[in-house]
């Protein structure tokens, strides 16, 4: 296809290739997106993807940097192992947007400035360690891919021990070895050995942890 025509390549919206089951060789954005499986945003894929460049100006040819079908820019190289990247932004860095450089800017969606979250307080400075909580069992580390993929979970509320064993505003950490009796109130994990499944159903399934 070397022309556009509009009766015949009708405009998609990112959504209608990009999310849900897609289409052929359109890569699934699925995580920080306004339909994200885990990670949802308020804001839209223009909003960002219109930034510094990354927007294909309308001149009505496909060729291998200006396409009427295709808005941006190819941002990402998913071909490779960590991705590559090409835009103003490495989104396979989580702490560029969570507490760095683009933390807040409107621009950007204002993404959420981790060291002062009302959800956790976050003492995190690199992204391997964002893994302990936000990485699925699919990928080795979030470094490889990028901040759209499937992989990025929300940190689950039922984990008590990973967060309560660092002091959190303001209040001091759980000392784990004043809990021993209760290391075999569950024996799930194991005898003798303290794990979630040994706090009360009431605190494990909380859902107003803020």
């Amino acid at each position: 296809m070397n022309t556009y025509s509009m009766t015949t390549y009708v405009p998609q919206n990112c959504t209608n290739c990009h999310t849900g089951s897609g289409i052929p060789d359109a890569p699934i954005v699925s995580e920080h997106n306004q339909f994200g499986q885990d990670v949802i945003t308020s804001v839209n894929c223009t909003l960002c993807h219109s930034n510094s460049g990354m927007y294909l100006s309308n001149n009505g040819t496909n060729g291998t940097t200006t396409a009427i079908v295709h808005y941006l820019k190819d941002v990402t190289n998913l071909g490779t192992s960590p991705v590559g990247h090409n835009g103003t932004i490495n989104t396979s860095n989580c702490i560029d947007c969570h507490n760095g450089p683009y933390t807040g800017v409107s621009s950007w969606g204002a993404p959420v400035n981790i060291s002062t979250s009302t959800k956790r307080t976050h003492i995190e400075t690199q992204t391997g360690q964002c893994d302990l909580c936000h990485k699925d069992g699919t990928v080795q580390s979030l470094a490889l891919v990028d901040f759209h993929n499937a992989s990025i979970k929300l940190a689950s509320t039922n984990d008590c021990i990973s967060c309560h064993t660092q002091d959190q505003r303001g209040y001091p950490a759980i000392n784990l070895t004043l809990f021993t009796r209760h290391s075999n109130v569950n024996t799930t994990g194991g005898q003798n050995n303290l794990t979630n499944d040994d706090s009360p159903p009431a605190i494990t399934t909380s859902t107003t942890l803020k």
